[in-house]
């Protein structure tokens, strides 16, 4: 059965499947950018300290990447509040005790934004 029609109803593990898609997504995306900077598309410039944490979080680079979620997820700019919440993720990963608090935030930042309302169903 091939499907050219969007479905009248959604199923059950319907929420599960952005989420999962999302995910998997985020975490190619955020290792494509952190082992080859060069090319980098969402997260250029987030350098890495010695234990794995945004060298930089409340820096320029920091606000650009979120900036850059944004325009390419959801086609406009993130508010300053929408920015904040994001800036203040990185801090909540370290204290979490997370090995890759770095990828570990960039990896949620993405996903945030990816399987947010706004970008769900808009």
């Amino acid at each position: 059965m091939v499907v050219y029609e969007p479905l009248k109803t959604t199923g059950a593990t319907t929420p599960n499947v952005i989420d999962r898609m999302a995910l998997a997504a985020c975490a190619r995306r955020v290792s494509l950018d952190v082992t080859t900077p060069g090319e980098a598309l969402l997260f250029k410039r987030l350098e890495l300290d010695a234990q794995g944490r945004l060298a930089h979080r409340e820096g320029a680079p920091v606000r650009d990447a979120i900036t850059s979620l944004y325009q390419r997820a959801l086609l406009r700019n993130p508010t300053p509040t929408e920015v904040d919440t994001l800036s203040q993720l990185s801090t909540r990963m370290e204290s979490m005790g997370s090995q890759t608090p770095g990828r570990d935030w960039m990896t949620l930042a993405c996903f945030t934004v990816l399987s947010s309302a706004e970008s769900v169903f808009f």
